[in-house]
């Protein structure tokens, strides 16, 4: 009986150590994806503000050749190349957006958040007027 007894002791703090093992590796399963979501953020906000400096010029650089092009200063030609950079750029743009947003929701699921997509099934979004003539 006392056999039994030291075996059952065993075998419970064996499944208690076990139990405390697993959770502290939840634990720090959990702080890595908040410090991956975190500095992810950081990185992505840095290269977003970088990349709508790069919209901004070129479409800047757009809009000279074609008020050149108007003014009868310069051929068609030279504002032809311009546009395909510019679509690029914007493109880059809308992807560093929707990474952004991704890891945003990577975040919030790493800090113990619900992300159920039947609750925001019935949400309506509409673009804003700039959206909508953007596109």
């Amino acid at each position: 009986m006392a056999r039994r007894n030291r075996a059952n002791l065993a075998a419970t703090r064996a499944a208690y150590d076990e139990s405390v093992a697993n959770y502290r590796e939840s634990v720090l399963v959990a702080f890595q994806q908040v410090e991956d979501g975190l500095s992810g953020l950081v990185l992505l906000d840095q290269a977003s503000k970088s990349q709508q400096t790069a919209v901004a010029d070129s479409r800047r650089a757009l809009d000279i050749a074609n008020n050149r092009y108007v003014g009868g200063v310069t051929p068609t030609s030279t504002s032809l190349p311009l546009k395909p950079r510019c679509l690029n750029n914007e493109r880059l743009a809308t992807q560093l957006l929707g990474q952004q947003m991704t890891t945003s929701v990577f975040l919030v699921k790493a800090l113990g958040g619900a992300w159920d997509a039947s609750e925001i099934q019935h949400e309506q979004v509409k673009p804003a007027l700039v959206q909508a003539v953007q596109q």
